[in-house]
């Protein structure tokens, strides 16, 4: 059984070639280590070693936490961050733009600098974007969990101009131009034909005399990569 297994991608979304497996037991990993353990076949792999403790020790053990339902309270939030590891400290502020966090990690033993930042990279790894689904009045209303380093608040300002426009970049590669279609056809009709890579964003016919196209946005550029 796979425990978890996670692909390390670029900044434009596309595969940096590597990844992590995380078997739920010692054996399977050791099998596969004899199967792909040559560095001349086309997939290798090797254990994953941890950090030198003297990297570890740099890194972060306090996170910012948004995104989340604004209804949730510091048992809320406390419950989900609690699997990762002890929790130092919560503390909670609220934002006209929704309800923000910052969660610190602390080991129970201050001589221990590692465990901190381990539990944080944890919890960043398995929340990170995480889908939250719960009933309101309107119905049901999807939240997109974000986790990250906690920073000061010039450079929390500084990283998220950064995250949106990393993000309008990667939108770019998510819209395909499409012409060459039946002049009849409706947005059902393309929606039909490239649901199979992926989720469709928005479809939009374009008003055109000589010939039909249209632009159809998929969620993710590796959806539009695939049907293209």
């Amino acid at each position: 059984m796979i425990k978890s297994a996670k692909i390390s991608i670029n900044e434009d979304h596309t595969s940096a070639g590597y990844g992590f497996v995380c078997f739920e037991e010692a054996e399977p990993a050791s099998a596969a280590l004899e199967a792909y353990g040559q560095k001349d076949q086309e997939c290798y792999c090797q254990p994953w070693k941890p950090r030198d403790v003297r990297d570890v020790r740099k890194l972060f053990n306090n996170l910012y936490v948004k995104n989340y339902p604004s209804s949730w309270r510091d048992d809320d939030l406390h419950n989900l961050f609690f699997p990762y590891g002890d929790i130092g400290s919560l503390i909670q502020k609220q934002h006209e733009n929704g309800n923000f966090a910052f969660v610190c990690y602390m080991s129970q033993d201050k001589n221990d600098h590692e465990y901190g930042p381990m539990c944080a990279g944890k919890a960043i790894e398995a929340l990170h974007g995480r889908d939250i689904e719960i009933e309101e009045d309107k119905g049901k209303k999807t939240y997109k969990l974000y986790v990250s380093q906690a920073l000061p608040k010039p450079q929390r300002e500084l990283a998220r101009v950064r995250d949106t426009f990393n993000y309008k970049k990667s939108k770019k590669r998510c819209n395909l131009y499409v012409k060459g279609f039946d002049p009849r056809s409706t947005a059902d009709d393309l929606r039909q034909l490239f649901s199979p890579f992926g989720e469709i964003e928005s479809i939009k016919i374009l008003p055109n005399s000589n010939f039909a196209c249209a632009f159809i946005c998929f969620k993710t550029p590796d959806q539009a990569q695939r049907a293209k």
